[in-house]
C-alpha cells in the first residue's frame, strides 16, 4: 500500500513545522529536564496524560557509521497505546516491539535529532496495524540532542471514509457514463423498429399487391413484438432494482422450456443466418419454477449468442442432468469475451464491444435479467470464454426437482370453434380498439365499440353484452369506475382489462376490481380473442 497523500493543514494542538507549538513542546521538556518539578511541570503532566492525541517522547539509538537504527521509548501518555496498539512500551526498544518496523520511521526520526528542525508528516504502517498516522516530531530536549518528541494522531478510519467517498464517487461516475451510454443504445433501439414501422405503414398508404401487403404486415408484426420485448425488459429491470419479482412456480422439464425458447428466439437467429444444433436427452429433465421466466432466461442466453455471432454462424443448446443438478447451456462461434470483461459480463447495461461489426448489440441487460432470475430460481448462469474471436458459453445451472411430474410449459390456447358472443370494446383510442374489434369478429364474435365510460352506459342499457374489454386509462369515467358501475347493474358481463399499465400492483389493482384478465398494450390478438372466450365461459 503506498503511503497516503499530503498531511492536512495543522490543527491548533498539533502546528505544523516551525510553529510555536513545537517550540511551547520543546522548552517545556527542556525545564523540566533541568531542575525538581514546579508548576509549569505539573501543567505539562496535566497536559501530557490529558491530550487525546498519542504522544511519546523516543531517544534514538545511531549505529558506528551515524545512521539511525533504532530508538527507546522514554515517556508514552496514556493515548499513546489506543492510538498503536503497543502495550508497555516504555522503556522498550520499538525493535524489542516491532522487529521489523518500516525503515521509514527512522530515517525521519533521525534527521530530527540531528538536524534539530521539526516536522509534520502522513505514514502507513503494515507493522502497527495497517495503521495511518498524521505525525508531528520535534526535537524534545536541547540539552539531549538524540530525544524527540512525537504527537501523533490515528487518522485510519478518516483514510477510510476519504477512500470510501473517492471510491463511491468513482461509482457514481461510472454510473452516469453508463447511463448516458444506455440512453444512446435505448435511443438506437427504438429508431431501428419505429423507422421499418414508418415504413410498412407508409408502404400500405398506397396501392399494392396482396404478397406485398402480406410482407408489410410481417414487418409491423415483427418490430412491434420487438418494441415490447425492449419494454418488457425495461419494466423487469425496475423490478428487480425494487426486488419486485414474483414467480409462479410449478414442476416444468427443462426440455421443453428449451424448446419454448427457442421459438421466442428463432427470428434473431433467422434474421442472422445461424445454424442453430440443440442436444437434449430422451428422458425428461424435472425442475421446479415459473415457466415463463424460465424461458424467458434461456431466451436471452439464445438472443445474446445471435447478437454477437458473425452472420452464418454456429449456436450450440445443450441440456443435461447430473448429480450437482439440471443444466442448459448455449454456445456460439462469435465474437467471444475478453478475459478482463468475463467477471463483469453480467452487470446491468454491460456490452461486450459495440464497435465491432460482427455483433449486434441490444440494451445490455439481457444477460443481466437472465442471471438475476436463475437465481431467484436457486440457480446461476457461468459465462466463459477462450477470448476475443473464439465464442462464448453460458451455463444455466438449476436446482432439480424431486417428488414432482414435471409439466409441459404451456403452448398457448388451443383452437377452439367460434362462439356467437357479444363483445363490448371500450377505449378512447380507436386505433388500439380498431384491431382488436377486427380480430374477435373475424373470430365470430359480435361487437360493439365505444370510446368513453358514458358512452359505454348508452349501449350497456340496450344492448346486454357477454364480455367488456375496458381501457382503465380514459378520461371523465375511466375503467374502474365504469367496473364499479357493471358490477352493480350488470353483474353478468365478464370484465377484461386492456391497459398500458403493466406493474404488479397494477395487475393486483385489476384483479380487486372483478377483472378476470388484464391485458397490457400492444396486446396479443390472438390471446385476448381467448382470453374473452374463457370468460365468457366461466360466467
Amino acid at each position: 500500500m503506498q503511503p497516503p497523500s499530503p498531511a492536512p493543514e495543522a490543527t491548533p494542538h498539533s502546528a505544523g513545522t516551525g510553529t510555536p507549538h513545537g517550540e511551547a513542546q520543546g522548552s517545556a521538556l527542556a525545564r523540566r529536564a533541568a531542575g525538581p518539578p514546579g508548576a509549569a511541570d505539573i501543567r505539562y503532566r496535566q497536559l501530557f496524560d490529558a491530550i487525546d492525541e498519542g504522544f511519546c517522547i523516543i531517544e534514538m539509538v545511531f549505529d558506528t557509521a551515524g545512521r539511525p537504527t533504532d530508538y527507546r521509548f522514554l515517556e508514552v501518555n496514556p493515548a499513546f497505546g489506543r492510538h498503536t496498539g503497543l502495550v508497555d512500551a516504555a522503556g522498550k526498544t520499538v525493535r524489542e516491539l516491532i522487529p521489523d518496523l518500516d525503515g521509514g520511521w527512522f530515517e525521519r526520526y533521525g534527521r530530527v535529532a540531528t538536524g534539530r528542525d521539526p516536522i509534520r508528516f502522513e505514514q502507513f504502517s503494515e507493522k502497527l496495524g495497517h495503521r495511518c498516522f498524521d505525525v508531528f516530531a520535534f526535537p524534545a530536549d536541547d540539552a539531549v540532542p538524540c530525544r524527540v518528541g512525537i504527537l501523533f494522531t490515528d487518522i485510519s478510519a478518516r483514510r477510510r471514509a476519504e477512500a470510501a467517498l473517492q471510491d463511491s464517487e468513482r461509482r457514481l461516475q461510472e454510473m452516469v457514463r453508463r447511463k448516458d451510454e444506455f440512453l444512446a443504445t435505448l435511443a438506437h433501439e427504438l429508431r431501428n423498429p419505429l423507422a421499418a414501422i414508418s415504413g410498412a405503414a407508409e408502404l400500405l398508404l398506397h396501392p399494392m399487391g396482396q404478397p406485398s401487403k402480406a410482407r408489410a404486415a410481417e414487418v409491423l408484426g415483427r418490430q412491434v413484438r420487438h418494441m415490447v420485448r425492449l419494454v418488457d425488459e425495461l419494466l423487469d429491470v425496475s423490478r428487480i432494482s425494487r426486488d419486485n419479482i414474483e414467480l409462479a412456480c410449478e414442476p416444468l422439464d427443462l426440455r421443453h422450456i428449451a424448446a419454448q425458447a427457442i421459438e421466442f428466439a428463432r427470428s434473431g437467429i433467422d434474421e442472422r443466418g445461424h445454424r442453430l444444433s440443440v442436444d437434449q436427452p430422451a428422458a425428461a429433465i424435472p425442475v421446479e419454477g415459473d415457466g415463463v421466466r424460465l424461458v424467458q432466461v434461456l431466451s436471452n442466453l439464445l438472443d445474446n449468442a445471435a447478437r454477437y455471432t458473425e452472420p452464418g454462424g454456429h449456436i450450440a443448446l445443450r441440456c443435461w442432468q447430473d448429480a450437482e443438478g439440471a443444466h442448459a447451456e448455449v454456445g456460439d462461434t462469435g465474437i467471444g469475451i475478453p478475459a478482463g470483461r468475463l467477471e463483469g459480463i453480467f452487470r446491468m447495461f454491460a456490452q461486450v464491444d459495440r464497435s465491432d461489426p460482427r455483433s449486434k448489440p441490444g440494451l445490455g441487460v439481457g444477460l443481466a435479467l437472465a442471471q438475476r432470475l436463475a437465481q431467484l430460481h436457486g440457480g446461476d448462469i457461468a459465462a466463459r470464454s477462450a477470448g476475443p474471436g473464439r465464442g462464448s458459453t453460458f451455463t444455466l445451472h438449476l436446482p432439480l426437482a424431486e417428488g414432482t411430474a414435471p409439466q409441459p410449459v404451456a403452448e398457448g390456447p388451443a383452437a377452439r370453434d367460434a362462439v356467437r358472443l357479444k363483445v363490448l370494446v371500450v377505449d378512447d383510442d380507436t386505433d388500439v380498439s380498431y384491431p382488436i374489434v377486427t380480430r374477435l369478429e373475424w373470430s365470430g364474435m359480435e361487437t360493439q365499440c365505444v370510446a368513453s365510460g358514458q358512452a359505454a352506459l348508452g349501449v350497456l342499457e340496450r344492448w346486454h353484452p357477454d364480455v367488456a374489454l375496458l381501457d382503465l386509462g380514459m378520461p371523465g369515467m375511466d375503467g374502474y369506475a365504469l367496473a364499479r358501475h357493471m358490477a352493480g347493474a350488470h353483474p353478468g358481463v365478464a370484465l377484461i382489462a386492456v391497459s398500458g399499465w403493466g406493474q404488479p400492483e397494477d395487475v393486483a389493482r385489476c384483479r380487486d376490481a372483478g377483472f378476470r384478465a388484464h391485458f397490457v398494450k400492444p396486446v396479443d390478438l390472438d390471446a385476448v380473442s381467448e382470453a374473452v372466450r374463457q370468460a365468457a365461459q366461466r360466467r
